[in-house]
């Protein structure tokens, strides 16, 4: 379901006559309400009822003599936070309820209908009394004023109004027609002297009153065009000591401006004198420096001067020792060659004589291989299918031939191995020697 959001207008509330009691009443803010909601818009706050004892509202006394009323009442709408749901309701039972937020219930609805409930409560109460008790008693013209508000309040009550207020004065008209007897006049004669009198003394207290008031008014001027007259006095004794204050400001501002004038003469003299004396000093103290710029200079050349001739002598010396070193160098290699020379001639000769027992032996080997590969190789012509595999490394055209036939057999591999180990080994010995001889340059 679908809920919007209302909210009274200031001094109205929201009384929802279908809600559940306590939450019937809203005022001073926004309010959801569903789409089948009903409310009633009602102003609240005090409002007035007043009888002026116009030939409209006719009272009169339990013989039928007239009187004028004249009332002020005092009426609430609504009332404690206890009641005022229960009030509302009564007070607006002949309102239908609306979903309109535009349409109110204004303070001239319940003052039309509260007005006909005073003149009704007058009209009981004087009723009850006779035209002689209102003329001869003022305590009974103060009771029936009593009972008129009580009469009133209840009524008020009924129809959910609160009576807060209640002001009622009786006065018996001039009686005519048949009651209008002597007796009957001539009180009626003697209550309108007291009244008059009454007036008459109230009016004399109003004219006392206001010429009380006319002369404390009066008092009061005279009191304040005096009081004006001594502030304008004392403004303008103000006003001369401000001026005068003020001329003495400016005497004093003129004397410490002229002040500060010689003194700002004489700071521009001495600064000025400053600046001389210090541009002075800056020119001497850059005349000192350049003079000691030039003999550091000076200083620097000289040690310059002095650092190359040392480092040439000290070049020349170096050169010296290195000629003479290079000099010694060469003797010194010319004598390490001559002894070395003179050793590999010994270690060749006692070389030459160790090996050449193991030289001939490898000689006489080479030249006996054939007739040995010959007698190894003698088991293999019985073998007829056996291919015979050529192998090339041997000396000469025979030991080819020779060296295939024994690497073709399985039988002569080991005798090949040993002897190819055991030249290997006669080989060795004799390139180790013939290898520095061979390096050797002669003399």
């Amino acid at each position: 379901m679908l809920r919007r959001k209302i909210r009274p207008e200031n001094g109205y509330c929201l009384f929802f006559p279908n809600r559940e009691s306590g939450r019937r009443f809203e005022a001073g803010r926004r309010v959801g309400v569903w789409a089948w909601e009903e409310w009633k818009q009602v102003r609240l706050g005090l409002f007035s009822v007043h009888l002026d004892g116009d030939a409209d509202h006719l009272i009169t006394t339990s013989e039928g003599l007239e009187c004028v009323v004249r009332g002020t009442f005092g009426i609430v709408v609504s009332g404690t936070a206890e009641d005022r749901e229960q009030r509302l309701e009564r007070a607006t039972a002949s309102c239908p309820p609306t979903r309109s937020p535009d349409e109110r219930i204004e303070s001239e609805f319940f003052r039309d209908w509260a007005t006909n409930y005073c003149v009704g409560a007058v009209k009981q109460t004087i009723k009850q009394y006779s035209f002689s008790e209102l003329l001869d008693s003022p305590d009974v013209r103060k009771q029936v004023s009593v009972e008129i508000e009580e009469r009133l309040r209840g009524s008020l009550d009924e129809i959910g109004l609160v009576l807060v207020e209640s002001t009622v004065i009786v006065e018996p008209s001039e009686p005519s027609g048949l009651l209008a007897t002597q007796a009957v006049m001539e009180r009626w004669r003697e209550y309108q002297r007291v009244v008059d009198e009454a007036d008459l003394a109230t009016q004399e207290a109003a004219l006392e009153k206001q010429r009380r008031v006319l002369a404390l008014q009066q008092t009061f001027e005279i009191d304040k065009m005096k009081s004006e007259a001594r502030v304008h006095e004392e403004e303008a004794a103000l006003e001369i000591e401000r001026k005068k204050t003020n001329r003495d400001k400016e005497d004093e501002l003129r004397k410490i401006q002229k002040s500060m004038d010689e003194w700002s003469l004489e700071y521009q003299i001495g600064r000025i004198s400053n600046e001389e004396s210090i541009d002075k000093r800056k020119h001497e103290a850059k005349a000192r420096l350049e003079g000691l710029n030039r003999a550091r200079e000076e200083e620097a050349l000289t040690a310059d001067l002095e650092t190359l001739k040392l480092r040439e002598t000290t070049e020349q010396k170096r050169i010296s020792v290195a000629k003479l070193t290079e000099e010694l160098s060469k003797l010194e290699v010319g004598r390490i060659q001559r002894e070395g020379m003179a050793d590999a001639s010994v270690a060749k000769a006692r070389s030459l004589a160790e090996m050449a027992g193991p030289l001939k032996m490898r000689d006489l080997t080479l030249d006996a291989l054939p007739k040995i590969i010959e007698g190894a190789s003698r088991p293999i012509e019985k073998i007829a299918d056996m291919r015979v595999l050529a192998v090339s490394g041997g000396a000469g055209e025979s030991q080819e031939n020779a060296l295939g036939g024994l690497l073709a057999s399985a039988t002569s591999l080991p005798i090949m191995k040993e002897v190819m180990r055991f030249l290997h080994e006669l080989e060795d010995p004799k390139q180790e020697l013939l290898e520095p001889m061979a390096g050797e340059s002669p003399d």
